[in-house]
């Protein structure tokens, strides 16, 4: 018990000899150095998770910073949905009928955008690599909307491309400005058919006590 092996290696290894060539001259010394290291890597991520590393490394927070920078009016597939936004698809004989809410009409529209993609394609997570812009001039609501779906279809068929993001602003003389975001086609997973047209029976786009409801009929 008395001539342990440790005694030896602390005297044979450079360890050792390295304690006492330093200033503090004994290996226990520079051992504090070792266990400083290991409190740090037990104390250090407590302490820079209270303070900053949440806020700079998760997605969360990226996401609250995004959502108060001007680009938060873009409505995006697969992203954070504004509180009263949202959208779906219902099933109809031989068609697909889009839902869109909102509590402003420029975002009730951008909403719109999305149903109609989700119909066809799953964007979430894919990264945009160009832009297509066009204005809709002032006119009533309902018809702001099958124009702006047809042009998601024209830009689809023609363009190759598909929306993965839509902002919807007002140009201040009744109509819009509009921003979509796009991707390649084969870039964006593809879960349904392409839709064909909006049918022009069936519309509505219309505020209600708690802000703008979009209903279109898509042939597909």
């Amino acid at each position: 018990m008395s001539a342990q092996p440790t005694g030896d290696i602390n005297q044979d290894q450079p360890r050792g000899d390295a304690g006492q060539d330093q200033p503090g001259g004994k290996v226990r010394q520079d051992q504090p150095r070792g266990d400083a290291r290991q409190d740090q890597s037990r104390g250090d991520p407590r302490q820079d998770q209270s303070r900053g590393d949440p806020r700079q490394e998760q997605p969360r927070g990226d996401a609250r910073r995004e959502a108060a920078s001007p680009d938060a009016g873009w409505a995006r597939a697969g992203g954070p949905t504004p509180p009263g936004a949202g959208h779906r698809a219902l099933p109809h004989p031989a068609d697909l009928v889009v839902e869109a809410w909102a509590p402003t009409l420029p975002a009730c529209l951008a909403q719109a955008v999305l149903g109609l993609v989700d119909t066809f394609a799953d964007g979430a997570g894919v990264p945009a690599s160009g832009r297509h812009q066009f204005a809709l001039p002032a006119a009533p609501a309902d018809e702001q909307l099958v124009a702006l779906l047809n042009e998601v279809i024209f830009v689809v068929d023609v363009a190759a491309a598909v929306p993965v993001a839509a902002r919807v602003s007002p140009d201040g003389d009744g109509g819009f400005a509009v921003e979509l975001a796009t991707a390649p086609v084969e870039a964006v997973p593809v879960v349904g058919p392409a839709p064909k047209a909006v049918a022009l029976s069936g519309l509505r786009a219309e505020q209600t006590g708690t802000g703008w409801v979009c209903r279109a009929l898509v042939d597909v």
